[in-house]
């Protein structure tokens, strides 16, 4: 883990109970006879100083075990999180549902456009249009 905490590094803080979590960059890192250690500016302006290197993790566990990871460590466990999010929450059928009818709406709009009718925008369409459209054209 050493090897790619070296100066410029983008990190992730998890925070604890008195300091917020956030996303900071490696400004120093040194080495002396107690230990490996970086220095941190955070992106709000906090600094950290002396951190050693141990409390780094090379995986983001999403908990306080794991409170310093680098910035692609943070972001692998939020695309996990986000995608298994996706795949159970009842939300995403009533997304879907809503794409498909976005991209239906789309559809008939150019169908619209390709017969000459004039297009006010996907929500304004009137049954009549929708028809004319599914139709060819014609009425």
């Amino acid at each position: 883990m050493k090897e790619t905490l070296i100066k410029g590094t983008r990190i992730y803080y998890h925070g604890d109970v008195a300091n917020r979590p956030g996303v900071g960059t490696i400004t120093k890192a040194y080495t002396d006879r107690w230990g490996d250690w970086v220095d941190i500016k955070m992106d709000d302006g906090r600094e950290f100083k002396r951190i050693l290197v141990t409390l780094f993790s090379p995986v983001y566990k999403g908990n306080g075990w794991t409170p310093f990871v680098t910035l692609e460590a943070y972001k692998a466990f939020k695309d996990v999180a986000v995608k298994k999010l996706m795949e159970t929450s009842p939300a995403t059928d009533y997304l879907n549902n809503q794409l498909e009818k976005l991209e239906k709406t789309e559809k008939l709009e150019e169908k619209l456009r390709k017969h000459g009718r004039k297009v006010h925008g996907g929500y304004m369409m009137t049954v009549g249009d929708m028809l004319r459209a599914l139709n060819g054209g014609k009425k």
